[in-house]
């Protein structure tokens, strides 16, 4: 077993937020900063490399159980904004439209706009 709670509930180090944005980037999916994402970045960076015998996950299925936690990135959005590049092919994440409406000019409020 690992502790991987890092700083503490809903406290994200820097690393893990870059973390979050880079994973989002490199396979589309979205992982919150607060449970799964500081989850994955824990055992990528800390079990995998610390593990006894690291090789022994080659050419193995390990499953990582994503429970969602969208929710999360509400109060995180403004700190995973401030990790993104401005070359970055995301131009927007949609997390969730409360308005409903695709209007581009629309009050985007509810949405995470990058």
């Amino acid at each position: 077993f690992h502790q991987g709670k890092g700083l503490g509930y809903a406290t994200s180090t820097p690393e893990e937020l870059e973390f979050c944005t880079q994973f989002a980037m490199e396979t589309g999916i979205v992982l919150d900063p607060v449970y799964s994402g500081k989850a994955l970045y824990q055992f990528i960076t800390h079990v995998l490399p610390n593990h006894e015998d690291p090789e022994s996950f080659k050419n193995t299925n390990v499953l990582f159980w994503h429970t969602g936690g969208s929710l999360g990135l509400y109060d995180k959005a403004d700190d995973l904004l401030s990790t993104l590049q401005t070359n970055s092919p995301v131009q927007r994440l949609n997390v969730y439209d409360t308005n409903n409406n695709d209007d581009d000019d629309a009050d985007d409020k509810g949405s995470i706009s990058i």
